[in-house]
C-alpha cells in the first residue's frame, strides 16, 4: 500500500505542478535546442520523483513519531 501511495502523491504532484514549473523553467533556462515539449516532460519527471520522495518521508517520520522514542537501552 506504502507504494501505491508514493506512486499516486507523485503523479498527482507532476500533474499539477508541471504547467507552472515548466513555464518558470522554459523562461529561466530559455535553451533554444531543447523543444518546450521536451522541457515539460523533464520539469514533470522530477516533479514526480520529488514528491514520491517527499510522501516517503512524510510516512516514515509519521511512523515513527506513531510508534514513539525506542526503548532505552539497559
Amino acid at each position: 500500500m506504502r507504494h501505491i501511495t508514493t506512486a499516486v502523491v507523485g503523479t498527482i504532484v507532476a500533474g499539477y505542478g508541471t504547467p507552472a514549473a515548466a513555464a518558470v523553467t522554459a523562461r529561466y533556462l530559455g535553451v533554444p535546442d531543447i523543444p518546450v515539449a521536451s522541457m515539460e516532460g523533464m520539469v514533470g519527471f522530477v516533479l514526480g520523483l520529488i514528491g514520491m520522495s517527499i510522501c516517503e518521508a512524510l510516512m516514515r517520520w509519521a511512523r515513527i513519531w506513531r510508534d514513539g522514542p525506542p526503548p532505552p537501552f539497559p
